[in-house]
């Protein structure tokens, strides 16, 4: 977040328009094994509750939910796909699924200039058997001055230009302003000093501060390097 938040800083400041596309992929469950087994060439699992071990059993399908190789077998199933983007101009981030690119292009370059990559980002997966969701794949701006608005398609499908989004847990608008995040935030952690102080009033000083150590102080530091504000109001 803090690369891709950096090149659209940079681009804006020197009056660059930058195009950001934020993909969502079908389905994992449809993921073909085939085509996984070719870079992992097997995949078995078996299930423990306990001390007991199951019999190990073969899956022909599915990238295995909730558990600790999920994004690292969905990485390696995708592996070529950010190699492909960067070879072609647009710069890519990938989180597990969740997948945006975007490139800096002078303000009167057209669609064009995006549209090709798009095409690329769609057409592979489809090709693994893992097609993107053009309906709800969706696109921002981000400018620093007066630019014609773009559109762009995926499969034929006219994508939603958006103002805001919600990226990898932050909450941003087409100005890089934090400010919806930085309230949400502030929210949840004047929820959680409220049930510390209901809860845990009768306690000891120790068990509040470790409480408030735990659910609040934490929340407050997270990931703050990325939307640390400027604002009075938001201090």
């Amino acid at each position: 977040m803090i690369e891709g938040l950096y090149d659209w800083t940079k681009a804006l400041d020197e009056k660059l328009f930058c195009g950001v596309i934020y993909f969502d992929f079908a389905n994992l469950s449809i993921v073909s094994h085939k085509k996984l087994i070719i870079k992992l060439k097997a995949f078995e699992f078996q299930v423990k509750i306990s001390q007991s071990i199951s019999e190990v059993q073969r899956v022909i399908s599915c990238v295995p939910q909730g558990g600790v190789l999920t994004p690292v077998l969905f990485n390696v199933f995708t592996a070529e796909l950010p190699d492909m983007l960067r070879e072609a101009g647009v710069t890519p981030k990938v989180y597990a699924d969740d997948i945006k690119i975007y490139k800096a292009i002078s303000v009167e370059a057209g669609s064009q200039e995006l549209q090709r990559e798009v095409d690329l980002t769609v057409s592979w997966p489809k090709n693994c058997q893992l097609p993107i969701k053009p309906h709800k794949t969706v696109y921002m701006q981000l400018r620093s001055c007066i630019s014609p608005t773009r559109t762009y398609t995926a499969d034929v499908v006219l994508l939603s230009a958006v103002k805001s989004v919600r990226d990898l847990g932050f909450y941003y608008n087409d100005k890089l302003d934090f400010t919806e995040h930085i309230k949400t935030k502030i929210r949840v952690v004047n929820l959680r000093t409220f049930q510390i102080f209901k809860w845990l009033s009768l306690a000891n000083k120790g068990a509040s501060l470790c409480a408030y150590k735990s659910y609040v102080r934490t929340l407050v530091e997270s990931s703050n390097t990325v939307f640390n504000s400027k604002k009075r109001k938001h201090v």
